[in-house]
């Protein structure tokens, strides 16, 4: 008979192992068939991924798709099973925008998008968006089916949503595109409680237009209000309106910020939206308006009361920011971290378009250029393609830029480097030069850089293409120190659990984690693992777990959830 002794190795929120390391992780397994994908990452370090995979022939006109998230600790340990939490699975149209949709909310949870033609015949084309909210334990906290957002009322189109949440209420905001019967398209807009409960009449927040309105995004104000941007009419003036929570208009008359009608390309491809830290709106986009077939970046700033910030406001709208000399576009724009104005990031091409600099300038809340007024050159201008640039806070006054760079056509390899600089001065503060972040031989795209203060790291996620491999969907962890060293944290969200795992007539049980994500390990006193006894939602109260055939020896046994870990010391005779 054998009999077991347990001794305490650490408490239970001791240090969990981390998986981040030099090696990004796949966020799928390689080879997964993914439409797209979205990663975002919570103050906590919770990495969340959604991603839309159609499960029938792609090319048919009604594809059934496959919406799932994965996620990861700030230690990177996965908290799903390698092919992600299924939360829809029902039939899509093959020609409308079928973007992933994902917010990650002050609590950790996943708010993920399904547009979907579950409530009507499939072949009649109408479509609903429907709302999920997913716990890190995989729970469905509006449901199995989500909430319907639409009220169950179906359109031929249903796109471009965005979402935020209330820093004051907790409460999410919803705007998206559909098509209503006279043909044009409308702005829609509904406001959920935690509890899912739709807040608003959808009818009376509608923004309705005949010539169209499209492209809306949402951005935080003061007093739980927000901000939304759309573009109107044929040339794609864009507007901005505040709303309170009760879903009534503050100010007058919608602010115009842009007057269109100057893009060879679709606006959106080029439009960056932010909440300006105090309350207004940014915004940066590039267009032609000279007319000599060279892009220029402009910027514009809209305070919370309603007014153009900037005073050199051109009279169509922006500050340009970039030369005169360059064709200029890939902008984005930030708030400074000392709440004094703005930085501004863009990619500039000679006349050839075979050579490529990423510059900045940093605006006051004037307008004015404060680095002497000219651009500072935070790449130099080479015969190399760069694209895919992200700027993100960093530690104090250095902001990060994160950009991929290649030979022109796409041959040789592919780098992501990351380079720190001085927000006051734009001075290259990156230590021996920039970082190499990524080296590959195929095409890096997609990428996105969330900023996790509280860990003093940075969580990258992009998709790597080849002729030859299957698509590869990554994320890695870089510390702001621009090191790999494994994150210390003990637990990820606040509150642990009791962790109850004790030895009971020869097994090892598992009391009160029922529903909850665990894995329980066992390994040897070097660390090889043994056997993995549990990986998957814990399905009930009492759980036992056997360790008939285990030969006799020293082990530890290791209890994982999304919030901590317990490790028991055992000598199985």
């Amino acid at each position: 008979m054998r009999f077991i002794m347990m001794a305490t190795m650490a408490a239970s929120a001791s240090m969990a192992s981390a998986q981040w390391g030099t090696n990004p992780l796949d966020i799928v397994p390689q080879g997964t068939n993914v439409y797209e994908i979205k990663t975002a990452t919570s103050p906590k370090g919770l990495t969340w991924s959604v991603l839309s995979s159609p499960t029938t022939d792609p090319e048919a006109q009604v594809v059934t798709y496959r919406h799932a998230v994965q996620a990861f600790d700030a230690t990177g340990n996965r908290l799903f099973s390698p092919e992600g939490l299924t939360f829809a699975s029902e039939p899509g149209l093959s020609y409308t925008l079928e973007n992933p949709l994902l917010l990650v909310d002050r609590d950790n949870n996943a708010i993920a998008v399904s547009p979907d033609c579950r409530h009507f015949n499939p072949s009649l084309g109408l479509l609903t968006y429907n709302i999920y909210k997913i716990s890190p334990r995989g729970e469905m906290l509006w449901g199995d089916d989500g909430v319907s957002i639409d009220r169950g009322i179906g359109h031929t189109l249903d796109a471009s949503m965005r979402i935020v949440q209330s820093p004051a209420t907790g409460n999410y905001f919803f705007a998206w595109t559909h098509i209503i019967p006279t043909g044009h398209t409308v702005i829609e807009m509904q406001q959920l409680d935690a509890d899912g409960t739709p807040l608003w009449d959808s009818a009376s927040t509608r923004i309705d237009d005949p010539d169209g309105v499209q492209y809306p995004y949402l951005v935080n104000s003061v007093d739980g209000d927000i901000i939304l941007v759309y573009a109107r009419g044929k040339n794609l003036d864009l507007y901005a309106r505040r709303i309170d929570s009760d879903g009534n208009d503050v100010w007058k008359d919608d602010v115009c910020i842009y007057n269109g009608g100057w893009n060879r390309t679709p606006l959106w491809t080029k439009l960056d939206i932010r909440a300006s830290g105090d309350g207004g709106v940014i915004a940066s986009w590039d267009d032609d308006r000279d007319k000599d077939m060279r892009e220029s970046v402009y910027v514009t700033y809209l305070t919370s009361d309603g007014t153009l910030g900037f005073t050199a406001t051109s009279a169509d709208g922006g500050v340009r920011v970039s030369s005169a000399d360059y064709d200029a576009f890939h902008s984005h724009v930030l708030p400074a971290s000392d709440g004094n104005g703005f930085i501004a990031l863009w990619n500039e091409t000679d006349a050839s378009q075979n050579y490529h600099s990423l510059r900045a300038q940093r605006l006051d809340k004037t307008g004015r250029a404060v680095w002497d007024g000219n651009p500072v050159e935070l790449t130099p201008m080479v015969r190399m393609d760069i694209s895919e640039a992200v700027v993100a806070y960093a530690t104090g006054d250095d902001m990060a830029l994160f950009y991929t760079e290649e030979e022109l056509w796409g041959t040789g390899e592919k780098h992501i480097y990351v380079q720190l600089f001085d927000q006051s001065t734009g001075a290259d503060k990156t230590p021996g030069g920039r970082f190499d972040l990524r080296v590959s031989d195929a095409s890096i795209n997609g990428m996105s850089v969330d900023n996790v203060d509280e860990a003093g790291c940075w969580i990258a996620s992009w998709q790597e293409d080849s002729n030859s491999d299957a698509a590869k969907y990554l994320a890695q962890r870089l510390n702001h120190d621009l090191t790999f060293q494994r994150p210390t944290e003990t637990a990820l969200i606040p509150g642990t659990y009791d962790m109850p795992m004790k030895y009971e007539n020869g097994n090892l049980v598992i009391d009160g984690l029922s529903g909850t994500r665990a894995t329980v390990t066992l390994r040897d006193m070097q660390g090889r693992m043994v056997s993995t006894l549990l990986d998957g939602v814990v399905p009930q109260d009492a759980v036992t777990l056997s360790l008939d055939g285990i030969m006799p020896g020293i082990y530890t046994a290791t209890l994982t959830t999304y919030a901590a870990q317990k490790t028991l010391k055992l000598a199985i005779r």
